[in-house]
């Protein structure tokens, strides 16, 4: 019995490709397609059937087709559903790929003939994952939430309604943004389009993402990929945006946690907010809906992090109203924790603080340029912690923990799972809603400059095995560390 593993490839006109192919841009003899006429075809140029694709064009599906096959020689077919179409968004203007839209129900349809058809034949058949491409009809249309629930919308669509594909079949979201346009960003959601984009592997399991002007792998250098005009990308570019497909769909084939290495956390349930900024958004995971609210006009904190290899909440020198409000009471008893990367030490910064009102109700976890040293604390002097800024350095991440449990009035200011300063008579804090994370308050007074890969808020104090437990995890992540 012959076995065919079956990709949908859908989205806007970056998925087909718009430069011209070459005589030698030929598919492998094993690849297949179902055409729009319903019958199963061997293409011969590099440009499959898309809904209005040129058959001179090069489509970035043939490099995806010669790295599967690479990586599946024992296959006898690889074949494509193509079903993408140039301007299609999920909102307002280009609708057509909103939830149940034309193309999007044709394009399942379309899928599913061939998977009949397949079987009928007697071969056996694998519904291998599903490429979709999107660029700038969303991010100038829509505010990021429901970007999100968009492309989550998109995902459950099809795995329910697509034959054969359950909750572990591998999903591929790709973005198309220039360089020009990230850059002067005129409108304040394009960062968080590219970060929602970027993120969506570490928000739905079996989901996998790639960013046209952040290649990885080596296979292109520089923002953005070639292109061949304003928008799409050359022949070059659309050879590297196959291979970074293949390479995310290998991701989204293993990526049954999205929330690794903290979902197995002992404490779990004990979280108040989980911010993970590694997903581009200011959304709370913990499932307690404490989402920040960002104050200022400038755009948007999530960046590229070079040695995140993601989008992180960055912050450079010269943007200083970015931050964030934690829009919950401290609690009597906690923990925070920050996974941060400091680009200078010759600036005060805080990390998560409120700074107002009387000193019992202020509580500040900072680094003090003054004193050179980590500190935290619930007011003054005598009610604080600290540890030395010579144990940290300016070129790699390190956690900081800071715990307070009021009934014994200790609190333990950490650094990589290591208590590294403790009080045993703070007293109690009176929190009120107003903190402010990444700065000392909507002023941004005292601005962290540098990267937060995450940052959390537990509902008690962690005992020391926590903290150690929490660090192996953030360890897991394998950014550059400071042995601490």
């Amino acid at each position: 019995m012959k076995t065919a593993h079956l990709i949908l490839s859908i989205g806007n006109s970056h998925t087909i490709g718009r430069d011209k192919s070459v005589d030698r841009d030929r598919f492998h003899p094993k690849v297949y397609q179902w055409t729009k006429a319903g019958a199963l075809d061997q293409p011969s140029r590099a440009m499959l059937d898309h809904v209005d694709g040129e058959a001179d064009e090069f489509s970035p599906d043939l490099t995806f087709a010669d790295a599967y096959l690479a990586a599946n020689p024992s296959i006898d077919m690889l074949v494509f559903v193509p079903h993408a179409e140039g301007g299609t968004g999920f909102k307002d203007r280009r609708d057509n790929w909103s939830l149940g839209g034309r193309l999007l129900t044709g394009a399942v349809d379309r899928y599913n003939a061939a998977h009949a058809a397949l079987v009928a034949e007697g071969t056996s058949v694998v519904s291998a994952g599903a490429l979709f491409h999107n660029a700038n009809p969303d991010y100038d249309q829509s505010d990021p939430d429901t970007h999100r629930e968009d492309i989550g919308n998109l995902i459950h669509h099809l795995r329910e309604n697509l034959t054969g594909y359950t909750p572990t079949t591998p999903i591929v979201i790709g973005g198309g943004m220039n360089a020009e346009e990230f850059t002067t960003l005129p409108s304040a959601n394009f960062a968080l389009f590219q970060a929602n984009l970027n993120g969506a592997d570490k928000r739905h399991p079996y989901v996998g993402s790639f960013d046209t002007i952040n290649p990885r792998h080596g296979f292109a250098k520089g923002l953005p990929v070639p292109q061949c005009d304003p928008i799409h990308a050359s022949r070059l570019g659309d050879q590297t945006i196959g291979l970074l497909r293949y390479f995310a769909l290998a991701r989204a084939a293993v990526n049954a946690d999205p929330r690794s290495p903290f979902g197995e956390l002992s404490f779990t349930a004990d979280l108040t907010a989980f911010w993970d900024f590694r997903s581009g958004t200011p959304l709370d995971f913990s499932g307690n809906d404490n989402h920040l609210t960002r104050f200022g006009d400038q755009p948007p904190l999530y960046r590229l992090d070079a040695q995140l290899d993601a989008l992180a909440w960055v912050r450079p020198a010269q943007s200083q109203t970015r931050v964030h409000q934690v829009p919950m009471r401290l609690p009597a008893s906690y923990t925070i924790a920050a996974y941060v990367k400091l680009d200078t030490l010759d600036e005060p910064m805080a990390f998560l603080q409120q700074a107002d009102g009387p000193v019992a109700q202020q509580h500040r976890l900072q680094y003090s340029k003054a004193n050179k040293d980590i500190r935290a604390g619930h007011g003054g002097t005598a009610d604080s912690v600290t540890f030395p800024a010579s144990l940290i350095d300016t070129t790699s991440f390190f956690l900081l923990t800071l715990s307070y449990d009021a009934s014994s009035r200790i609190m333990k200011l950490g650094l990589n799972g290591n208590v590294e300063s403790k009080n045993e008579n703070v007293p109690p804090h009176d929190s009120r809603p107003g903190s402010f994370l990444g700065a000392a308050d909507a002023g941004s007074n005292n601005p962290l400059i540098g990267a937060m890969a995450y940052a959390m808020v537990v509902g008690r104090a962690l005992k020391n095995p926590e903290l150690k437990e929490l660090w192996r995890a953030t360890a897991l992540l394998g950014l550059p560390t400071h042995p601490g």
